[in-house]
């Protein structure tokens, strides 16, 4: 997702940022939750109602409609997520343009249905931190 918000933007460099032949200089770590949403859970159930399917064929005509609803688990509205993301030692990348790309990356979207919702993220600004040899920058 941040490869193409890269690529949206128009940075050049993208191979040496995300890798192509060779290593890129960008490592993502695994994302976490860090704190619960809605109701105090990580996970919710939502339901999705398809209407116009039966029994593996499309329906056209409503009177043969046969809604069947089904529940299945979301991450919970207002689950807060820690995202690392590291730069190579013997790498260098432009961080304006790294956490420009992760900022649009987490408007457009992360996952599956991103057209309906899910997976869209809002950053905290005042979360950002850069980590350099001997200490973090802020």
């Amino acid at each position: 997702a941040v490869r193409s918000a890269w690529r949206a933007l128009n940075y050049d460099g993208e191979s040496e940022a995300f890798g192509g032949e060779q290593v890129g200089s960008i490592v993502f770590m695994d994302a976490y939750p860090v704190q619960a949403g809605l109701e105090g859970y990580i996970l919710y159930p939502d339901v999705l109602t398809p209407h116009y399917s039966r029994e593996g064929r499309d329906v056209f005509d409503e009177t043969e409609a046969c809604p069947v609803p089904v529940v299945y688990l979301t991450v919970a509205p207002g689950v807060v997520f820690r995202f690392q993301v590291a730069v190579r030692k013997e790498k260098t990348v432009d961080l304006g343009k790294l956490l420009k790309s992760v900022l649009y990356a987490f408007k457009m979207g992360l996952g599956a249905k991103t057209s309906a919702g899910y997976g869209v993220f809002q950053a905290k600004h005042d979360a950002f931190k850069v980590l350099v040899a001997g200490g973090v920058k802020k």
